[in-house]
C-alpha cells in the first residue's frame, strides 16, 4: 500500500506541475509587487483547481479497485498536502519572474491579464499546465529508461539493469 501511496504522490506532483510566473529583486521591490500580481492574474483559482484534479487522481488510476482505504486517504489527504508547497513554489515563481523581468515587462503582463482575453488564457493556461503531467511523465519516464538502457549497454549493470538492457560482458 505504502508504494501505491508513493506512486500517487509522484504522479500528483507531475500531473499538477501548472504553469507558473515570478519575482525579482529585494521584498517589497516594484519587481516583486508586479511579479505578485502577475502570478496571481495567471493562476486564479490555482488551489481549488488543484484540489479538484488532484482528487481525481486516484479515480483516474483506479486506485479504489485496488485499494478502497488507501484511496480514501489519498482523496482526503493528497490535495491538502500539496497546498502548502503549491505556495512555496508560487513564491519562488515570484521571485523568479522578478528577477528575470524588467518592471516594464512585468507591467506589460499584468495590464494584459487583466483583460478579458487576458483572463480567459490565463484560466486555459492553467487547465493546460495540469494536463500535460501525464504527457511530461510519460516523456520523463521514457527519457530515464533510454538513458539507463544507454548505460548498461555501454556499463555493466549486473542485476540492476532495467528488463531488456544489454549489459556489457564483464568477462575479458
Amino acid at each position: 500500500m505504502f508504494k501505491t501511496i508513493a506512486m500517487l504522490a509522484v504522479s500528483a506532483t507531475v500531473v499538477c506541475a501548472a504553469p507558473a510566473m515570478a519575482q525579482n529583486g529585494a521584498e517589497g521591490s516594484i519587481e516583486r509587487g508586479l511579479a505578485a500580481r502577475v502570478v496571481a492574474l495567471t493562476t486564479p483559482d490555482i488551489e481549488k483547481q488543484l484540489l479538484d484534479h488532484v482528487g481525481q487522481i486516484a479515480t483516474q488510476l483506479g486506485l479504489a479497485d485496488v485499494d478502497a482505504d488507501a484511496a480514501r486517504w489519498f482523496n482526503k489527504n493528497a490535495g491538502p498536502l500539496m497546498i502548502p508547497h503549491m505556495r512555496t513554489l508560487m513564491a519562488d515563481i515570484e521571485r523568479l519572474y522578478a528577477e528575470a523581468l524588467t518592471r516594464e515587462e512585468l507591467q506589460a503582463m499584468v495590464d494584459f491579464y487583466q483583460t478579458p482575453m487576458g483572463r480567459s488564457i490565463a484560466r486555459k493556461q492553467v487547465d493546460l499546465g495540469l494536463q500535460m503531467g501525464e504527457p511530461i511523465s510519460r516523456m520523463q519516464s521514457a527519457y530515464i529508461t533510454d538513458l539507463l538502457d544507454s548505460y548498461c549497454r555501454d556499463n555493466d549493470c549486473g542485476d540492476a539493469a532495467p528488463a531488456g538492457a544489454a549489459n556489457k560482458s564483464t568477462s575479458r
